[in-house]
C-alpha cells in the first residue's frame, strides 16, 4: 500500500493529469525524495501517452514533422512544463553576476531574454532530433526511453548539497542511494532491453555527463541545487538522450 501511495504522490508532481477525489484522499503525507525510486516509472507513464498521441496522429494522416512538433506540445501540456520552467530560471540566474541575486531571478515568475532562449533551444533541438528519426516507431521509442532515463537520472541530483535553506528542493527532502540506485537501474533495464548496448551506454553516458555539467555549474554559480536546477538537469537529459537516438538509432533499428 506505501508503494502505491508513492507512485501516486509522484504521478502528481510529475504531471498535471487530475486524478480522482478518492485516490487524492487517501495520500499520506510524506517526503518527494522517498518516490525517487518511481521517478523513471512516471515517465514510463508520459512515454506511453506521448507514443500513443503520435500513433493516432500519424493514423489521421498528420504529416511527420507536424507530429513531431505537436507530441512535444503534449509532452508539457502533460507535465505542466514543470521542466521546462526550471531549466528557463536556471539560464536566467546566469545572467546575474551576484549570486544572491541570482537565487532571487530565479523565483521570479517572468522569464527572462536568457531563460526564453534557452527554451527555443531545447524546444527546437528535441523538434528536430525526433524529425531526424524518420519514423513514427522510432520517434515513439525515443520519447518513451527518453522520459524514462532523464527521470532515472535526475533522481541523482536529490542526493547532492541545496543552495537554499528553503524552496521545492528542501521540502522535496533528500533522497536515499537506495532509491536513486533502484531508478537507475529501472532505467537501465529497460534501455538495454529495447536498444542496442552502446546506443543505450552512449545515451547513458552522454545524458549523465550533461547532468554532472548542470551540477557543477550550479554548485559553483548557486552553491548548490534548487527545484529549477533538478528540472534544468531534466531538460539537458532529454536533449541530449533524443541527439544521441536521432545520431545513432535511424538505420539501426
Amino acid at each position: 500500500m506505501l508503494i502505491l501511495k508513492q507512485i501516486i504522490l509522484c504521478f502528481q508532481f510529475l504531471t498535471r493529469i487530475p486524478l480522482p477525489a478518492f485516490i487524492l484522499s487517501s495520500s499520506p503525507k510524506m517526503s518527494l525524495a522517498s518516490t525517487v525510486w518511481c521517478f523513471p516509472i512516471i515517465g514510463a507513464f508520459i512515454g506511453s501517452v506521448l507514443w500513443g498521441f503520435v500513433l493516432f496522429l500519424d493514423s489521421l494522416g498528420v504529416p511527420f514533422h507536424l507530429q513531431c512538433i505537436a507530441v512535444l506540445v503534449l509532452g508539457i501540456c502533460v507535465t505542466g512544463a514543470l521542466h521546462e520552467d526550471g531549466f528557463a530560471d536556471f539560464f536566467d540566474g546566469l545572467g546575474v553576476y551576484d549570486r544572491k541575486r541570482a537565487l532571487e531571478v530565479m523565483r521570479e515568475a517572468q522569464v527572462g531574454s536568457f531563460g526564453a532562449l534557452a527554451l527555443l533551444v531545447s524546444f527546437a533541438w528535441r523538434g528536430v532530433a525526433l524529425f531526424e528519426l524518420g519514423s513514427v516507431y522510432l520517434v515513439g521509442l525515443s520519447l518513451l526511453l527518453t522520459h524514462i532515463g532523464a527521470r532515472g537520472l535526475m533522481a541523482l541530483m536529490l542526493l547532492l548539497p541545496l543552495a537554499r535553506s528553503d524552496g521545492l528542493a528542501v521540502s522535496s527532502g533528500k533522497a536515499t542511494w537506495f532509491t536513486v540506485l533502484f531508478a537507475l537501474a529501472f532505467s537501465g533495464a529497460v534501455f538495454f532491453a529495447l536498444l542496442p548496448w552502446f546506443v543505450a551506454l552512449m545515451a547513458f553516458l552522454i545524458s549523465g555527463a550533461g547532468l554532472l555539467l548542470i551540477s557543477l555549474i550550479a554548485q559553483r554559480r548557486y552553491g548548490g541545487l534548487t527545484g529549477d536546477v533538478y528540472g534544468a538537469g531534466e531538460q539537458v537529459c532529454e536533449m541530449l538522450m533524443l541527439g544521441v537516438f536521432a545520431s545513432l538509432l535511424p538505420g539501426l533499428i
